[in-house]
């Protein structure tokens, strides 16, 4: 009994320092085993479309496999093939436990509060993007925050009372 213990808490060690790569041009690479085997998981090639599906929660095998990585306990980095514009939702941010990049690597942040401050600023790292909704705004000293840490700001088309 102690040997299946040991070689389970081995496999489980070895998922939780694991890392993989999968590339939403292949579907055929949306596979359970990815993860059973890997704790870290890079989401390259998600488009627009893909953003549109996971907003809209639309049935289909990418957002299968998502709930089932988030039912895994995946650490899951969503790598997008654009830039980050007024298309995206800053609800869909906020909501899903994932983290989102742009296509030059560019962490993605959105926050819950009306008026956003420079201690929530603090928590982005340099030279991210904040997806904000409309009618949002920041305090004085979160846009200096905001200057000072090179954040870039795009605000979305949905407004903040709408969410």
């Amino acid at each position: 009994m102690d040997d299946i213990i040991a070689v389970v808490l081995k496999r489980l060690q070895a998922r939780m320092e694991s890392q993989a790569i999968v590339d939403l041009a292949d579907e055929s690479q949306l596979v359970e085993t990815t993860l059973l085997r890997h704790q870290y998981i890079e989401v390259r090639g998600v488009t627009q479309a893909h953003l549109d599906a996971l907003q809209r929660r639309e049935a289909g095998p990418w957002l299968r496999w998502l709930d089932q990585a988030i039912a895994y306990g995946c650490e899951l980095t969503l790598v997008t093939t654009m830039t980050v514009n007024q298309q995206w939702d800053p609800a869909m941010v906020i909501m899903w436990p994932l983290r989102f990049t742009d296509k030059q690597g560019r962490l993605i942040y959105s926050f819950k509060e009306r008026i956003i401050s420079a201690s929530a600023i603090r928590t982005c790292k340099t030279k991210s993007v904040i997806l904000k909704f409309r009618g949002q705004r920041f305090t004085a000293l979160g846009f200096d925050e905001l200057r000072s840490r090179q954040l870039e700001c795009v605000e979305g088309t949905k407004r903040y009372a709408d969410w």
